[in-house]
């Protein structure tokens, strides 16, 4: 299993999947998972009766109005699915019609998978059904649905990230923020498996009466250290700049965007670039919905070698004059843009954090 969540702060609202497909038999289904250190999709995750078997969308609308999140035995899901996405509304419904609607696609009640079904409706505002689903609140005002084998983790991190004073405004980027760190989990631990591997993490937001993939993400992962600390690196790490006092390299990186109904993934590590379509389970390809290039929203994670300190989130701008960054992706090739070495400004909040001068710092936008 993996996660699915969904985090509501009125008026915002962002469901969040983990791409991991999970299955009780050694059997490979959909995409497969590029990675640098690729564990065989019929490994069995450590502590449980599954075994990878590739990546599949865990989250996904159904027509403007509606948001599906998933998480389970991918068979099981196929008859609900597919009379949702043959009878998606072009338009909110009123709450009696919606309810008629899941209940003709009859979502599975098994104990071992888990759904949320939210709409926007004519009649209510947001409604939710749900299943084997776990309903927290926490401070500012959050209220959440979360599911799958990752739940608890992730509520881990929102119990100390969401703090009462996270305005309404403040609360997008705080969702990012967990997601990165989810994220960053994954690359480095495996969540369950014997090594890494590199999946992705999906986001759908609510706004202007429906819902909309949230969409040309890039997130960047920065180790640091001081010069003090050099001694502590290994001597044939590469790639590796200084800007001030300190010294940085770009772990890994991974851009997200849509093409033709599937979430597209490029993910950048040694011996890469990685690109791969990651597809809406059951649903017929509907063209293509814009270029495959461009970034959006870019998330710098820049995050201490030694692993003990909290990593500090940035998220740069596109303001004329901010460091620039672009992805393209042709039919042989993928480039990406952004800076090699740290900016000297991010150097300089870095290292007022570090000595505590900033004791406020909890992300930064340049």
């Amino acid at each position: 299993m993996t996660l699915i969540a969904s985090l509501f702060k009125p008026p915002h609202l962002i469901a969040v999947g983990d791409a991991l497909l999970t299955t009780r038999s050694r059997v490979f289904e959909d995409n497969p998972i590029p990675t640098q250190r690729l564990p065989n999709e019929t490994d069995q995750v450590i502590d449980t009766v599954r075994f990878v078997a590739g990546l599949v969308r865990k989250i996904f609308r159904v027509g403007p109005a509606i948001v599906v999140g998933w998480s389970g035995e991918l068979a099981d899901f196929e008859v609900a699915f597919r009379h949702l996405l043959a009878n998606a509304p072009d338009e909110p419904l009123a709450f009696a019609d919606l309810n008629a609607l899941k209940e003709k696609a009859a979502l599975p009640k098994k104990t071992d998978c888990c759904w949320f079904m939210q709409a926007l409706t004519t009649d209510r505002g947001f409604v939710a059904f749900r299943h084997n689903v776990q309903t927290p609140t926490y401070p500012g005002n959050v209220s959440a649905m979360l599911g799958g084998s990752g739940r608890k983790d992730f509520d881990e991190v929102l119990q100390w990230r969401m703090l009462p004073d996270v305005g309404a405004d403040q609360f997008f980027f705080e969702v990012i923020s967990v997601c990165a760190q989810y994220l960053l989990a994954q690359h480095r631990q495996g969540h369950g498996l014997a090594e890494g591997f590199g999946g992705a993490i999906e986001l759908i937001s609510a706004k202007e009466g429906g819902f909309a993939e949230i969409d040309k993400v890039l997130f960047v992962f920065r180790d640091f250290w001081s010069e003090d600390e050099a001694g502590d690196v290994r001597p044939d790490v590469t790639n590796v700049t200084k800007t001030g006092e300190t010294f940085s390299k770009i772990e890994t990186a991974y851009y997200q965007t849509y093409h033709e109904g599937s979430l597209l993934v490029a993910r950048w590590h040694p011996g890469g670039p990685d690109l791969f379509e990651i597809p809406t389970p059951y649903a017929d390809p509907t063209g293509p919905i814009g270029p495959k290039a461009g970034v959006d929203l870019v998330v710098e994670c820049l995050l201490h070698h030694s692993g003990k300190k909290p990593p500090l989130l940035m998220f740069p701008s596109g303001k004329p004059g901010a460091v620039q960054y672009d992805f393209k992706a042709g039919e042989e090739s993928i480039k990406l843009k952004m800076p090699q070495a740290m900016p000297s400004d991010w150097e300089e909040q870095l290292q007022r954090t570090l000595r505590g001068d900033d004791k406020t710092a909890r992300y930064l936008r340049f």
